[in-house]
């Protein structure tokens, strides 16, 4: 099964995408925000998750493993 962090990283990366430019486009404020995601030390709030969906171009099923 394929966890939210790890899609996380994927998409970023398809998108060429570093954490900082991801940071900024979702408003984060901490630059460690997207790389303690990516290492599932942090969990994001509703509001910055569907950020993340957004600036990722994605679903929010996609991201949690849910499309299948």
């Amino acid at each position: 099964m394929t966890t939210f962090a790890t899609r996380l990283r994927s998409a970023r990366n398809e998108r060429g995408l570093t954490q900082v430019q991801l940071i900024a486009a979702i408003g984060a404020y901490h630059k460690d925000t997207i790389s303690r995601y990516e290492h599932s030390t942090l969990t994001p709030q509703l509001h910055t998750f569907t950020r993340l969906c957004d600036a990722l171009g994605v679903s929010a099923d996609w991201l949690l493993g849910r499309d299948g």
